[in-house]
């Protein structure tokens, strides 16, 4: 648990954390890189501890890592005094032909004081699904993760005080759900990380980068917003401070090597067009080295061999999509070059 002393007071309050699938950084956008460390939840305690010592008031706070990267004010100790007043909560889950997982998902957050699935036209029964569940629907047209983050924050301002984003293949569990209930009510506060315990293929994959797989999720309606530029990967802009949640989101990440590799296709072409734009273009030892040091990090880096064949079989792959994530930027730069005039298509 990533914890900090308080000033007021002789108990422990739990603060903000990063993500897990690369070290995160702790930036102060003022002067330099203050940490890197490890993807754990003690790493992150002991980063959190050092600054909160430091008593950061005004200066603005870059969290960033695989998974989840934001920007909060400060991270300082807090008294733990609640306000007197309950406020209201929303759960909102986006969704896009999720009739598998959307009244399981439902059914978890029912907790809040309201629930809205912000659906991107599903064609299935996800819609039909989500009413009977007894979830509020709005429909919204799907542009990027960010822009419709903003827009479901955008549709509630009027209406309640923290939006609590969840997945449609995420759980939110009764200990959790207790555990958001108390700390809305806590002062001070812009948003709460929340970890996650991944299923992959049915296991719960603890590394290679995997956990805690912290995600901003919790924020105070006016003060959060996600960064319109990252469209994958979506950044958490807070106009205060953040805090990181005890209890665990379950998340059943991938149902099978299929789903896995889909998905992998799509993160890597929106990498592969990130370096693209930066100006970036491989060189033949990047297709050697690359997918070896993606391997070896998170391998024995990140610790996936704490999960055995599993472990292993996830480092392999991400390995080799490495390599496919450059040989997309290769093509990507022989067009540019004129080398190549065919359209980009990576088969893999």
């Amino acid at each position: 648990m990533c914890a900090v002393r308080s000033s007021c007071s002789s108990r422990w309050t739990k603060h903000i954390a990063g993500s897990t699938r690369k070290p995160c950084q702790l930036v102060d956008e003022s002067s330099a890189v203050v940490s890197q460390t490890s993807p754990t939840l003690e790493s992150f305690r002991r980063a959190f501890y050092d600054l909160a010592w430091n008593a950061f008031e005004d200066t603005s706070i870059t969290i960033s890592g695989c998974g989840t990267e934001f920007v909060a004010r400060s991270i300082r100790p807090h008294c733990t005094k609640r306000s007197k007043i309950m406020p209201h909560l929303t759960a909102i889950i986006l969704t896009y032909n999720e009739e598998r997982h959307i009244t399981a998902c439902v059914a978890s957050v029912q907790f809040a004081d309201a629930v809205i699935v912000f659906d991107s036209h599903s064609q299935d029964n996800t819609v039909k699904l989500a009413e009977n569940a007894g979830a509020q629907v709005i429909q919204n047209t799907f542009e990027n993760y960010a822009q419709q983050r903003n827009a479901a924050l955008e549709a509630v301002k009027s209406i309640t005080d923290w939006v609590l984003f969840v997945d449609a293949d995420e759980r939110v569990t009764p200990e959790l759900a207790d555990e958001v209930r108390q700390v809305i009510e806590l002062p001070g506060y812009a948003g709460w990380c929340v970890p996650r315990h991944n299923y992959i293929f049915g296991k719960l994959t603890l590394g290679g980068g995997w956990y805690p797989d912290c995600q901003m999720r919790l924020l105070k309606v006016g003060q959060a917003y996600f960064d319109p530029t990252r469209h994958v990967h979506e950044v958490a802009v807070l106009d205060g401070d953040a805090g990181l949640m005890r209890h665990h989101f379950v998340h059943y990440n991938y149902d099978d090597a299929r789903q896995f590799h889909q998905k992998q296709r799509k993160y890597i072409a929106y990498d592969a067009q990130i370096l693209f734009q930066r100006g970036v273009c491989p060189r033949f030892h990047n297709f050697i080295l690359q997918p070896l040091r993606q391997f070896w990090w998170r391998f024995v880096t990140l610790k996936a061999y704490r999960d055995g064949l599993h472990g292993l079989r996830l480092s392999v792959y991400m390995g080799f999509y490495e390599w496919v994530k450059y040989r997309l930027l290769a093509q990507m730069c022989q067009q540019k070059r004129g080398e190549k005039n065919t359209p980009v298509d990576v088969d893999v």
